[in-house]
């Protein structure tokens, strides 16, 4: 767990140093235009929340694993003898505590990284922006 977090520390810190040392197009200081720091942020934030939660969101194979079972173990008459498409089996609630815990530990990671990356980036971001003035 450590690394994980050193690992997300260096890359929030490399994604806040990729958007101040942009150049700003027409600018006589260097930096992203204050209305652009949202945007910038969201989209490395993004890219971020991906890398560190994407493990997590895309490996855990309980739901799936649920889903296969059931299908296997509830739906295999109705596959193997066309009476309906396997893809319409009714799972009938029978998977919902497995992929209610997936979601929520996704949904927990992407929250506190997205979260964490967006407030940093934004403040370092609005401290370091060149404001859009007259003539600029």
């Amino acid at each position: 767990m450590a690394s994980g977090l050193a690992t997300l520390k260096a890359v929030m810190v490399i994604a806040v140093f990729a958007i101040l040392v942009m150049p700003s197009l027409g600018h006589k200081r260097k930096g992203p235009l204050c209305s652009d720091c949202k945007p910038l942020c969201d989209k490395n934030c993004s890219a971020i929340v991906d890398a560190n939660c994407g493990g997590i969101c895309n490996t855990d194979s309980r739901c799936p694993d649920c889903m296969a079972r059931y299908r296997q173990e509830h739906c295999s008459e109705c596959c193997n003898h066309g009476t309906c498409s396997c893809d319409s089996c009714n799972y009938g609630g029978a998977c919902i505590p497995e992929c209610r815990s997936f979601a929520g530990v996704c949904e927990q990671c992407k929250t506190a990284v997205g979260g964490k990356c967006n407030t940093d980036c934004n403040n370092t971001c609005n401290d370091n922006c060149v404001k859009k003035g007259k003539g600029c």
